[in-house]
């Protein structure tokens, strides 16, 4: 029997997806660039502070570890030359979720993440076909938790929100999502800093979505316990 869950979901046509933390696991990869900037900067790193702090507005976690203002524009220079040295893979399951989506919903990215470097690793990762529209950092007039960057896509898709989900790991992601009313998938991670009640969903990876979409809830939390 389908669940209310799953019928609730019957009038999504797309589905729109964070990045990093959410299709990639680029945590360490990140976190080793991030170091290696404000280490250039003669700036100390702890990892704990860093969380705290962290946004996915850049600026703000400049300005949260004390890099001055002036130095903004190259350390992000020096971040991108710094993450690209590493490639982060795909999340387990990622892959194969995307393939069993992609014939039913249209699908698209909205991230935080610069446009260059976003699509390099999708390339790597060989995630590039999959989506109909990516609106990354410098697409968006306003950062994160700002709606603008789901707006985009959804002109871009020609859908609305009422008929769009957005899957993220993070707390920006899920106000992006409840700023235009729109339904919100949580996946877990490092910097995930969400609490959720038993109307906001946490999957354990977003190889799990399938199964939400086509089966509800309890089939993904069956799913997350190994049942």
């Amino acid at each position: 029997m389908i669940s209310s869950m799953a019928a609730a979901y019957s009038s999504i046509q797309g589905l729109i997806f964070d990045f990093d933390g959410t299709l990639i696991d680029s945590y360490a990869a990140h976190l080793k660039a991030w170091r290696a900037t404000f280490g250039h900067f003669g700036l100390g790193f702890d990892e704990d502070e860093f969380r705290s702090c962290f946004s996915p507005d850049w600026y703000q976690v400049y300005r949260a570890m004390g890099l001055d203002k002036r130095h903004w524009d190259e350390a992000d220079s020096f971040w991108l030359e710094a993450a690209e040295n590493d490639t982060p893979q795909a999340f387990p399951g990622a892959r194969e979720a995307l393939q069993a989506l992609e014939p039913e919903y249209a699908l698209a990215i909205v991230t935080g993440g610069s446009r260059r470097r976003v699509v390099q690793d999708l390339e790597r990762i060989s995630l590039s076909g999959f989506f109909a529209a990516l609106i990354a950092r410098e697409d968006m007039p306003r950062p994160k938790p700002a709606p603008d960057g789901l707006l985009m896509a959804l002109q871009q898709l020609g859908i609305q929100s009422s008929q769009a989900l957005y899957v993220g790991d993070a707390r920006a992601d899920l106000e992006m999502a409840q700023g235009l009313e729109m339904a919100f998938v949580g996946v877990d991670g490092p910097f995930r800093k969400l609490s959720f009640d038993e109307n906001q969903i946490v999957l354990e990876s977003v190889a799990q979505l399938p199964i939400l979409l086509k089966g509800g809830h309890a089939e993904a939390q069956r799913c997350r316990e190994g049942g």
